[in-house]
């Protein structure tokens, strides 16, 4: 990368899309979209799941950096999904870990 670009970023970013994605290591938003460095403002949160802080996020990328488009990427097999709270087996878990 050149030392003329890396000096633009470290003064303001201006990204043309804002993509909401799971965390999974698998799914980099930067390769499926072709991006450079500065290009998309990326969140990751493991089963894209909306939450207070995420919402705050989103309106940051859309109030300071204008960002123009919103992408919610999933993905299929996302460990997540039968996570959610929601599942019973993670219920389980998580009141499992309360005794604990």
């Amino acid at each position: 990368m050149q030392k003329e670009v890396l000096a633009e970023l470290a003064k303001a970013q201006q990204p043309y899309a804002t993509i909401l994605g799971c965390s999974d290591s698998r799914v980099p938003p930067e390769l499926l979209f072709d991006a450079g460095f500065g290009e998309l403002f990326v969140i990751r949160v493991a089963g894209n799941v909306l939450g207070p802080l995420i919402t705050g996020t989103l309106q940051y990328a859309g109030t300071h950096l204008h960002t123009p488009l919103f992408v919610v990427l999933g993905h299929e097999g996302c460990g997540a999904v039968p996570l959610s709270p929601r599942s019973s087996t993670a219920l389980a878990i998580v009141a499992g870990s309360l005794r604990s």
